[in-house]
């Protein structure tokens, strides 16, 4: 064999590994995300209840203290309740991660169930829909769009025929999840909304 070919199949092999490492890898981490997320929602709902709860015996038990106590345990229950939505929200992300990893890493059976239930979320007609719209929304600027402003939002609004793709391919591809993974990176995108243009580009053409 050529000298020069030997050395373009170990280029190619070293590649292969070098992206099944990073599948590897980027699959544990966005498990372990999923994990402390988890418990990390659990814990935090615990404590708001916790804080109610307290909240509901000091005022029964020590009716004067209510109006010292009740400011501050609801600023722990705010608090709590934000620690919450948070976790979700890294929860959410790391589902979709792993989504996008499936085909080529496939989840451990103990979240496998969850991972489909994000799938299966993605393509819901409801879902695609919202997204949609909001990509119009970006297209036009509307300021009532949560996303609207966003860097990813301005760069695609730089390419309104390609926004028109996009939404259209949201509402009729039921199978779509990768195009919907991507088109909520960019319109909640707070850097530089080209790479993740440039993938949403590729996933239409």
């Amino acid at each position: 064999m050529h000298p020069r070919f030997t050395e373009e199949i170990a280029l190619q092999a070293t590649a292969e590994r070098q992206r099944g490492a990073e599948q590897y890898w980027g699959q544990r981490q966005a498990l372990e995300v999923v994990r402390r997320a988890e418990h990390g929602v659990t814990q935090s709902a615990g404590w708001a209840v916790g804080l109610v709860v307290a909240g509901a015996l000091a005022g029964f038990l020590m009716p004067g203290a209510v109006r010292v106590l009740a400011p501050l345990l609801g600023i722990g229950a705010v608090i709590a309740t934000a620690l919450v939505l948070a976790q979700r929200e890294r929860r959410r992300l790391a589902l979709n991660r792993l989504v996008e990893l499936e085909p080529l890493a496939p989840p451990p059976a103990s979240i496998a169930d969850a991972v489909a239930a994000r799938r299966a979320h993605l393509v819901a007609v409801r879902h695609r829909c919202q997204l949609a719209d909001a990509v119009r929304a970006a297209l036009s600027g509307g300021a009532a769009q949560r996303m609207a402003a966003s860097p990813g939002a301005r760069a695609l609004r730089r390419e309104p025929d390609l926004a028109d793709r996009v939404a259209s391919r949201l509402e009729h591809d039921a199978q779509g999840y990768l195009l919907a993974i991507a088109v909520e990176r960019l319109l909640a995108t707070g850097g530089d909304g080209a790479p993740a243009l440039d993938r949403v580009r590729r996933l239409v053409a």
